[in-house]
């Protein structure tokens, strides 16, 4: 049981690393070098134990929601704002077209 806690420590202790690296996931894994199915096995584990979802329908990653959206106030307003679960933030100024945000890559 030790060992066990011993390695998810330490794999926590990568994922706590490349939040703080900068770099995209894949990135990190050819840095390192590490296995992606690996970092991504331990990434799911870090966030099932350390993040609690804002909204249950954050569970089903990879699927857009409906955003309310508001009309600009005066320039320099947020139109828009995705919020993630991890507290990372994309503010959109101006409308955006959902092809737009098809193209957006993590």
């Amino acid at each position: 049981m030790k060992k066990n806690q011993e390695l998810q420590e330490t794999k926590f202790a990568m994922i706590r690393r490349w939040e703080q690296s900068g770099l995209n996931q894949k990135q990190f894994c050819e840095n390192e070098p590490l296995l992606s199915n690996n970092f991504h096995y331990w990434l799911k584990k870090y966030r099932d134990l350390n993040e609690e979802p804002i909204d249950p329908r954050q569970r089903n990653p990879g699927k857009f929601i409906k955003l309310k959206t508001e009309t600009p106030i005066s320039s320099g307003s947020v139109f828009s704002e995705i919020i993630f679960a991890n507290g990372n933030r994309i503010k959109f100024y101006n409308p955006v077209d959902v092809s737009q945000l098809k193209q957006l890559t993590f």
